[in-house]
């Protein structure tokens, strides 16, 4: 309901002046901020996953504003990547590991 009315706002100020860019967004009760903190919990979960398993995870299907938020906070870990995947305005996020983290350390294995 949020985005419907933020997108209906926008609309409303663009038709007002095409030539302008707006970016405007709204918010109620911190519901954005709650909102964004479960998407970085349970890409933090995800994450956990990957490096743990070092096998690939897909996150649910997102729209491309939450997708943004997830791909921002994996990019600070260099243990993982993700892209997404799909087509169309809700896509899925792959995590997976970063590739020096797939293989085995040769250190390790060396010494063995």
């Amino acid at each position: 309901m949020l985005d419907a009315f933020q997108l209906f706002v926008t609309r409303a100020v663009q038709h007002q002046d095409p030539e302008a860019q707006y970016q405007l967004e709204f918010d109620s009760n911190g519901f954005r901020e709650e909102a964004n903190d479960a998407l970085i919990e349970l890409a933090e979960k995800l994450k956990e996953i990957v490096v743990k398993k070092k096998k690939s995870v897909y996150f649910r299907a997102l729209p491309p504003k939450d997708r943004k938020v997830v791909h921002q906070y994996l990019a600070e870990d260099e243990r993982v990547k993700s892209h997404s995947v799909g087509d169309g305005l809700y896509k899925k996020i792959k995590i997976y590991p970063a590739r020096g983290d797939r293989r085995p350390n040769r250190e390790a294995q060396s010494q063995q």
